[in-house]
């Protein structure tokens, strides 16, 4: 169980992490001293999502946690996924092997959850990802401490749990 809320803590702070590195990048853009730093710190927090998602989906056995983590309403997983599919690398890192890893686990993590039975929770996650109800930089995550890990895992349902995330956006800008 203790396990469960230390593995959502990582992600859900990589999230973070990946947010604002992707919008240093975003403001780097055109510094050639700038934007190479940027983007190594963005592909240094895809690479820890990527190990940590293959680290989930490497328990064949017990999908149990697989499912608390990227389950429900699956807003982590479409989260990583379509920031990844949103970066833009200079030509310098266009080659950058972690970018398609971490797509190829997320990818992986989908697969899982549709057969786990969570299909149409993470169709309405991408639908409401590409509608704009809530946008990719203000999907800030549910269990940054350990004490919001705790009421959030368990939580199957999108719009509460989308509301907290707002509220968390805000008051951390």
């Amino acid at each position: 169980m203790e396990e469960k809320y230390q593995v959502a803590e990582k992600i859900d702070g990589v999230i973070e992490r990946m947010l604002k590195a992707n919008a240093k990048v975003t403001q780097s853009q055109g510094s050639i001293v700038s934007l190479p730093k940027a983007e190594l710190n963005l592909l240094g927090q895809i690479e820890t999502a990527r190990d940590v998602i293959m680290e989930v989906l490497g328990n064949h056995c017990d999908r149990t946690l697989l499912q608390d983590i990227f389950g429900g309403d699956c807003t982590r997983i479409v989260q990583i996924r379509s920031i990844c599919e949103g970066i833009k690398l200079s030509e310098m890192n266009q080659g950058d092997q972690r970018l398609p890893t971490c797509v190829r686990a997320c990818q992986s993590v989908e697969k899982v959850l549709i057969d786990l039975g969570d299909g149409e929770a993470l169709h309405k996650a991408h639908v409401r990802l590409r509608e704009g109800t809530k946008p990719v930089a203000e999907w800030v995550t549910k269990a940054a401490t350990p004490a919001r890990a705790a009421e959030a895992l368990p939580e199957r349902s999108a719009e509460p749990s989308a509301e907290r995330l707002l509220s968390l956006v805000r008051a951390d800008a």
